[in-house]
């Protein structure tokens, strides 16, 4: 798992989609993993508690979009 998973620049886990189909697990376990690993120092801390920059960044367009239209 360690040498498959991606990080955005705040250490935020990017591919957690591409790690459930890899491991079969739930999403929720995969969570729960990356917590534990960072909990023992073997993965960075993330640097904020958000989802991943481009789902960020879809939210974000998303609203932009919303406040246009009212």
């Amino acid at each position: 798992m360690i040498q498959n998973i991606e990080f955005d620049s705040y250490g935020v886990t990017n591919n957690i989609s591409q790690l459930r189909n890899l491991l079969g697990r739930s999403d929720h376990g995969i969570y729960q993993r990356v917590h534990r690993l960072r909990q023992v120092g073997k993965l960075p801390q993330a640097q904020r508690v958000s989802g991943p920059e481009d789902e960020v960044k879809k939210w974000v367009d998303y609203h932009k979009k919303l406040m246009k239209v009212v």
